[in-house]
């Protein structure tokens, strides 16, 4: 309770005399400039200084008194004032140091208390009051420092100009400590930049994300991050494609009949129930079988990458080159012409997936030219199904039968990719085939041909030679003049 009434004392006695002003020795040392600090009318400060040897405050702005190690000082009017401080073990050797106090109106401000808060934290950096923002200057050499500043970034990015550069012998001592941390993020490098390092990578959870950013700016705080997070509910899928021209017989032999009210119309069918066409591995050699008997042939069979939700396509075709001459212009445009399927999947749910198939095919048609411009026959087909992961998906019905018919009359048809074989098939000109596709939904990569091959062959050593025969006893039988030239080849 007496130390509270004598500082009060303190404070109201300075208010009628002269600043206290204590002249400081001259030293060789340079006097080292400290960050200004803001206050407002009526704000006190306790400033500490473990090796302080003397002091001195010029201005009226605040008043000021000492206790021990500690200098308070108290806004008590608008204005500068300066505050110099010698500190060190001696006069002889004491190191000087200036600060700017800079006093504002109580409640007239235009900045934030908590901005003028926060930069009086810093120490060594210079702050410009540039009018509508502060810019920050200065070389970042401490942890301390470089929290505040980040602090500042994050908190008052539209209120602050940050020119300040990172001491490289700073960084360079912390990225030890930042490389054994990264040990830990195998996906996570770390990038050299003039301002300083810059972490960019991927990680596999926000949680991760979080972490590694609270090692990180424990070491070195203004350290950039440009980290996307793998989620696992936005998961890969693989789809095995496969386009097929099959006979109409072999397709009444697994069930699947063609449809007579809507002959045009796409028909998708969905294999859940032990179909022999079940599972990838099955898939290969039923189709192979079929290829081998005369029933389908494989016109294609790629695979689709799709990160759901998201999108793929399958194109097979080209560009067609569209002139068109006016009286000033003389453009080219290039449409696409051929077969496309595209995949749209929605949603996901471990065991199901829901997608939009959609699928469109385009030639060229002399037919529908206008004004000598040609023009272009499509047919887009499309459909949302729910299919089962591991079960393929059966799609029928891709072309019109009005294709079939006009194919005589439409050369350009025979040079598309993978639909030329189709067109010049004879079955297929005489409706005894069609153009079917089956898709087959997976979660993990579709295994190679000769892995899924190799999987039904049986495993274990090779069996011994009937009659074997040592070396010596076939060095013996060769070097006979009547051992014949292809006995035990």
């Amino acid at each position: 309770m007496k130390k509270i009434i004598l500082l009060f004392y303190l404070f109201e006695a300075s208010a009628h005399s002269t600043p206290l002003r204590q002249p400081l020795e001259s030293t060789a040392a340079e006097s080292v400039e400290q960050a200004p600090l803001y206050l407002e009318v009526g704000e006190q400060r306790s400033l500490s200084f473990p090796h302080l040897l003397r002091f001195s405050v010029s201005g009226e702005s605040i008043r000021h008194t000492r206790i021990q190690r500690q200098i308070l000082i108290k806004a008590v009017k608008p204005g500068i004032s300066q505050l110099q401080v010698l500190e060190g073990a001696s006069l002889a050797t004491g190191v000087p140091s200036v600060r700017l106090i800079r006093v504002e109106r109580k409640k007239t401000l235009t900045r934030s208390g908590e901005l003028l808060q926060a930069l009086s934290n810093l120490r060594t950096l210079e702050i410009i009051d540039a009018g509508k923002n502060f810019v920050i200057r200065g070389v970042v050499r401490s942890n301390r420092e470089g929290q505040v500043l980040a602090e500042l970034r994050d908190r008052f990015a539209d209120q602050i100009t940050d020119e300040t550069e990172l001491a490289p012998e700073w960084v360079g001592s912390q990225k030890p400590a930042l490389l054994k941390i990264l040990a830990d993020y195998p996906r996570v490098e770390l990038e050299s930049l003039e301002s300083g390092l810059s972490l960019h990578g991927t990680v596999a959870t926000a949680d991760a994300e979080k972490n590694l950013q609270r090692r990180v700016r424990a070491i070195l705080p203004l350290t950039h991050f440009d980290i996307q997070t793998l989620r696992d509910q936005n998961a890969t899928l693989y789809f095995k494609v496969y386009l097929l021209e099959m006979k109409r017989q072999a397709m009444h032999s697994f069930g699947i009949k063609w449809p007579t009210e809507h002959p045009m119309s796409l028909q998708v069918a969905s294999f859940d129930s032990g179909w022999s066409l079940g599972g990838p591995t099955r898939i290969d050699l039923s189709i192979q079988a079929m290829t081998q008997k005369g029933q389908a042939r494989i016109l294609s069979s790629p695979e689709l990458v799709v990160r759901c939700p998201g999108q793929a396509e399958l194109f097979a075709g080209g560009e067609l080159p569209i002139r068109q001459l006016s009286k000033f212009t003389d453009t080219v445009t290039w449409k696409s012409v051929g077969l496309a399927l595209r995949l749209d999947v929605k949603e996901y749910s471990g065991e199901k997936v829901r997608l939009n198939i959609e699928t469109e095919l385009s030639h060229r048609d002399d037919t529908l030219a206008n004004d000598k411009i040609p023009g272009i026959k499509s047919n887009r087909i499309k459909t949302q199904v729910d299919a089962t992961m591991g079960r393929p998906l059966f799609l029928s019905g891709l072309l019109q039968d009005d294709w079939r018919k006009s194919f005589t009359g439409v050369f350009a048809l025979a040079d598309i990719p993978i639909l030329g074989t189709l067109f010049k098939s004879e079955d297929f000109q005489n409706e005894r085939s069609e153009l079917v596709a089956i898709l087959v939904p997976s979660r993990e990569p579709p295994a190679e041909p000769i892995a899924r091959v190799a999987s039904g062959l049986p495993r274990g050593f090779l069996p011994l030679p009937r009659r074997p025969v040592d070396s010596a006893r076939l060095d013996e039988l060769r070097s006979d003049s009547n051992y014949p030239w292809n006995a035990l080849e």
